[in-house]
């Protein structure tokens, strides 16, 4: 092809070279996570499209301490009307003797909405280790039918869990044969009790675990990305903000389905909310147009909006002082505002790049990640002091008299005696950044995101990891029900 105007060799090049910029810039614009896959091999995260919905597979133990068998999964598919559909993107596989928590994330894909009945599973191999090394096993059914214990009906943007419910101890038959029992269990609205939600917005979905065996036990579907949370008990409702949308997307947990949508009137890019413990209202917090938005969540509508701080990026609501504290980093200061009216109360000084709060009773605790610092603020007094605490502190939490401290450029969460000068504790390290922190006080375990894309469970009494949830997408924010 001639370029007008060009003579020579020379506009070839410069073509080429063009041709090859945007080649290289559009790759580089994929975003992180497009082409994630979970730890089981699951089909490539990806937004569902229009008329699809999400479906996300778990593999859990019938009962604890089973035998050591190590089963590797070929196939496992969903018989649709044109035939069978893959759910894994790659062999899976799962060692009972070693699987902590006694559930495994399979694999996460979307598929068209409808029913669907029947499952089609594909084994390659199984071993035992009895102690003195391993045998493998017969398979005497390398490839099974399974039948779902109801039917799954999938409506356009949902998300549902399916669970394969492993037997192991029934699996083995004498003299080394393999015979698999497994049940092919669809979701079902669990009770509302001792849950614990978690946002993943790269799935559009809401995670609901049972926090006394912490496995995922149902999901929801959530559009436009759902971040944070908040949740009133007294009328079974769940909100999400989403940020795509700058909405919060209404939840009816009697259900599990989303039913409405609450518009947040003047808001450009989200990037945080709060709510208050009743679930009524909620605070929303803009950077780009540097508001904060109070919203009654009962009525969906928009109490008050004021203009303040600079590139604000999170809020605390503290019940006992009614005010709501919002971080300013670029003006290195904390802003406490009156709950009701949003006035101004008070500024505390802090280092730059707050990105995190939690409070006591007696102290608010800020984040400096820029000093690798956490500030901590007297109320009665107003004085402040400073503890060096790691590197890049993201995110804070209170229980009982000890405060968390997450530290994304280590991968680790500090533990520190809760005072105006904070005394070191233990230190744990996580897979992956450690993302948002919430407390469950009655079992006194700490559940902490990871950028990997699971919840990692911390006893709080021992300090130290005591399990993981896997859910296939970055964790956003989590919330409780009681």
């Amino acid at each position: 092809m001639k370029i007008p105007g060009a003579e020579g060799g020379f506009a070839g090049f410069n073509l080429l070279a063009l041709l090859l910029f945007f080649v290289f810039t559009l790759a580089g614009c994929q975003p992180e996570g497009a082409a994630r896959y979970g730890s089981g091999g699951s089909a490539m995260l990806k937004k569902e499209g229009a008329g699809e919905a999400r479906l996300t597979v778990f593999l859990q133990l019938q009962r604890a301490n089973a035998p050591a068998v190590r089963l590797e999964i070929e196939a496992l598919e969903l018989q649709t009307a044109s035939g069978w559909l893959p759910l894994l993107g790659e062999p899976f596989e799962v060692d009972a003797g070693k699987l902590a928590g006694g559930q495994k994330l399979a694999g996460t894909t979307t598929l068209a909405a409808g029913r669907y009945r029947n499952l089609r599973l594909t084994l390659s191999k199984a071993v035992v280790n009895n102690g003195a090394g391993e045998n493998e096993l017969e398979l005497r059914q390398p490839s099974l039918e399974l039948t779902l214990d109801r039917e799954l009906e999938l409506e356009r943007g949902d998300s549902r869990v399916l669970l394969l419910v492993w037997d192991v101890e029934s699996s083995l038959r004498p003299p080394s044969l393999f015979e698999p029992a497994i049940a092919a269990v669809a979701q079902a609205p669990p009770m509302l009790r001792d849950l614990l939600f978690v946002a993943c917005p790269e799935l559009d979905t809401v995670f609901a675990v049972r926090r006394d065996t912490n496995h995922v036990v149902a999901a929801i579907g959530v559009p436009d990305g759902p971040v944070y949370l908040g949740i009133d008990s007294s009328r079974n409702r769940l909100y999400a903000l989403a940020r795509e949308s700058s909405t919060i997307q209404v939840v009816d947990l009697n259900i599990f389905a989303t039913v409405d949508r609450i518009r947040i009137p003047l808001i450009h890019h989200p990037v945080h909310m709060t709510v208050d413990p009743k679930g009524e209202t909620a605070f929303v917090v803009d950077s780009r147009n540097n508001s904060l938005t109070r919203m009654d969540l009962v009525s969906g509508r928009m109490e008050k909006q004021v203009i303040l701080g600079n590139r604000p990026n999170f809020a605390l609501y503290l019940d006992k002082q009614q005010q709501v504290a919002l971080t300013s980093p670029l003006e290195n200061s904390v802003l406490l505002l009156d709950a009701t009216s949003l006035a101004l109360r008070t500024t505390v000084a802090v280092s730059a790049s707050s990105e995190g709060m939690a409070a006591d009773e007696t102290f608010l605790y800020v984040t400096d990640r820029g000093s690798n610092t956490v500030s901590v603020y007297e109320f009665s007094s107003g004085q402040v002091a400073r503890t060096h605490t790691g590197f890049q502190p993201h995110r804070l939490l209170v229980a009982d008299t000890t405060v968390y401290v997450t530290h994304q450029g280590s991968s680790t969460v500090s533990t520190f005696r809760a005072s105006r000068q904070l005394t070191a504790g233990r230190e744990i390290r996580l897979d992956g950044k450690p993302l948002e922190m919430v407390h469950d006080a009655d079992r006194r375990w700490v559940y902490v995101g990871s950028s990997k894309g699971f919840v990692q469970v911390i006893d709080a009494a021992r300090r130290t990891a005591a399990a993981r949830i896997e859910l296939g997408g970055e964790p956003g924010g989590m919330a409780f029900y009681d």
